[in-house]
This record gives structure tokens, sequence and C-alpha cells, in this order.
């Protein structure tokens, strides 16, 4: 491993192209050109290629067709429903969310609030659960809110039992949003199962191309699009059809089906259990809550996070501070979990991939060792 090592450990920023997306993209991506809106035969068999993506894509996240419209990302998704257009129409006065949100939600609440739009916030432990009595509490004070939840935490890797948390709102008449990027490929979703009005996914965290994201609607018919333009997605988000990226997104969730969770799993505990036999003292950030299987954030106290990031990738490993959205800003959500900014300056990210093996991570392992213990 000492020869030029290139180990990538920043798999819930962005991933590698899925085997199945990179051997289609080298075989027919430059064939596919022609608008899927025309009506010539080229634009048709685009059209009919994406509507058959479209319902696999549906059937891998427990819904039908008709209530999913493609975006160009989770970004682009949370902003379709989390906009003051939609909510002013709707009704909608209060916004429930937490302060562990993706900075993708969490600019959105701040935005609502400059619309006269009210916000509160659900309380958290300090291993990143929120409280159900809490939120229950809220939704009853203000029934008819819009609940936006993330469901499994794209820094801490801690997961939300949404379909508890989603009863609770709809027992209210709450309409409730999901952040499920970081579920896809990871946690089985269902998102009939789970009852919620609204999810965002995005189809580059698990081997699809940047630039893909979807939306799901359960009454599609009650959505009001940020985006218009030529009536594409049945009016519910205008724009050119990417149907290169739509291919990927439906690949890449094929592709997911051959992941090997427990080996992922394994490594990530294996890393874990090493990483607190550090002379460092090191801490494993919300270890007590269920995570997901490929996440681990470290606190390395002493040991500024940023500098660790520069020198590990000198060594050829690739780690996060947390979100890659927030930059080298101490992160929110570990200052929303009780953290003060010092502690979170001090916090690594390690998410794995199912590409990644043992001998990188005894690598990255010996690596810190002499990095930090020496």
């Amino acid at each position: 491993m000492r020869d030029n090592p290139h180990i990538y450990f920043d798999n819930n920023a962005a991933t590698r192209l899925s085997p199945s997306v990179e051997t289609w993209l080298k075989d027919n991506f430059i064939t596919y050109y022609a608008n899927p809106s025309s009506l010539h035969l080229l634009g048709q068999k685009l059209k009919d290629m994406i509507a058959n993506d479209r319902r696999c894509i549906a059937n891998f996240i427990g819904t039908n067709a008709k209530n999913i419209f493609f975006t160009s990302g989770a970004t682009e998704s949370i902003n379709s429903v989390l906009q003051p257009i939609f909510l002013q129409e709707h009704g909608i006065e209060i916004v429930l969310t937490s302060r562990l949100e993706h900075s993708a939600v969490s600019s959105c609440v701040e935005r609502l609030k400059r619309h006269s739009i009210r916000v509160l916030y659900i309380n958290n432990d300090a291993d990143g659960m929120l409280c159900p009595e809490h939120l229950s509490a809220q939704v009853k004070a203000h029934p008819h809110a819009l609940v936006t939840l993330l469901g499994a935490n794209n820094e801490t890797g801690v997961v939300q039992d949404v379909a508890q948390l989603t009863a609770i709102c709809r027992a209210q008449d709450c309409l409730v949003h999901l952040d499920g990027v970081q579920m896809l490929g990871k946690l089985p979703v269902n998102l009939e199962e789970m009852g919620v009005d609204y999810a965002s996914f995005s189809a580059h965290k698990i081997g699809g191309l940047k630039g893909m994201g979807v939306t799901y609607a359960r009454e599609p018919a009650q959505f009001t699009p940020l985006i218009i333009g030529g009536g594409q997605e049945e009016g519910l988000r205008g724009g050119t059809y990417n149907a290169g990226a739509i291919r990927s997104l439906r690949l890449a969730l094929e592709d997911t089906r051959h992941w090997d969770l427990e080996k992922i799993a394994s490594m990530r505990d294996f890393f874990e259990c090493a990483v607190k036999n550090l002379k460092t003292k090191a801490q494993i950030n919300c270890e007590n809550s269920f995570r997901l299987c490929n996440t681990s954030n470290i606190h390395l106290p002493n040991q500024p996070a940023d500098a660790m990031v520069m020198e590990l990738a000198r060594r050829g490993i690739y780690v996060a501070t947390g979100s890659a959205c927030h930059g080298a800003e101490p992160s929110h959500v570990l200052q929303g979990l009780g953290f003060n900014k010092d502690y979170a300056a001090s916090c690594l990210r390690f998410s794995f991939a199912n590409f990644n093996h043992s001998a990188e991570i005894e690598y990255a392992l010996e690596v810190l060792h002499e990095v930090i213990d020496s």
C-alpha cells in the first residue's frame, strides 16, 4: 500500500461510478444525443427508455412512476419542496426541522424565515436521534405544518426511524418531506410504507452521474413546480430530459443490490475498534445510535481536522471533515449535538464503499498511528 496509494474514504460526498454505469457510458452514451421530447424516431426511442427507467427507479424506492420526477440533484429536489411559493399556496405557515440537517435543507429553512414562515426545531439527543415526544408535542401544537426529516445523516451516519416519525406527523395532518439521499443502497427504502409526502434523492452518492436527482410527490397534482418550461415531467419540472443521467441512476440502483453491506459494516467496525486504541483517545461520535454501515465520524483531540485531511491526502488517503458543502467551517451537525466549535474542528468523517477493502483500512490506521501517536 506504500506505492502511490489512492484510498478513497469520502463516499458520502460522492462515490465512483458503479460498474454498470461505467460500462454503459463507454458503450452507449455518445449515441443518446437526441432530445427525448422530439417527435422523430431517435427522440421517441429515448422517451421510451426514460419511461422504462422511471418505472424501475420508482419500483426500487417503493412507489409508482407517476409519483416521481427528475431533477438536477437532491439540492434542487429539496428546494422544490421547501420553496416559499409552494408553502404559501398551500397555506403552510410553520415548518418543523432539526439542527442536524444537510445544508441544502438548512439553507432553504433560513430563506423561509425571510418569507415570514415560522421555523421550529425538533429536539435531538447527544447521539443524534430526534425526540419523538418533542415532535409529537410540536405537531399537536402546530397541525398542518410541514416537517422535513433527514433519514440518515451524511456526517454521523445516524439513522432515524422515519416510519415512526412520519406516523406522528400524519396523525396531525402534517406534510412530511424526507431527505433520503444517504439511505439509497444502504437501507431499505419504501416510500409508500414510510408514509412520507415528499422525498429527495441524488444519483452520485451510489455511483450514478452527478447532476441527477429525484423528487417523490405522494400527490403530484398538488405540487407547485420550482422550474417551469416546456412541460416536461408532466409539468412538474421543466427542462430538457437528461436521458443519460437518468439511465445512470437506474443502473446504479440495480448495482447496489450487489453491495456487500456486511463486509462494509465489518470494515467500519474494525476501523473504529482500532481508532479507539490510538494514544490520542479518539472518540466515535454517535457510536450508541443505529448508524449507516459505512459511516464513521471520529473525534481526534488536539488534531485540527482540516490539517489532518491535507496530511492524509498527501499520503494518498482521502477523507472529509464532514459535509463537503460546509467547506472548512466546523460542522453544524456536531454543534447541533451539543459539541462546541473546537470539538467539531477536530473531527473527521470516514465513509466507506463496497470497492474498499481491508488492506486499505489497515494502511489508513497505520498512517493515523504515525501522524497522531508518533
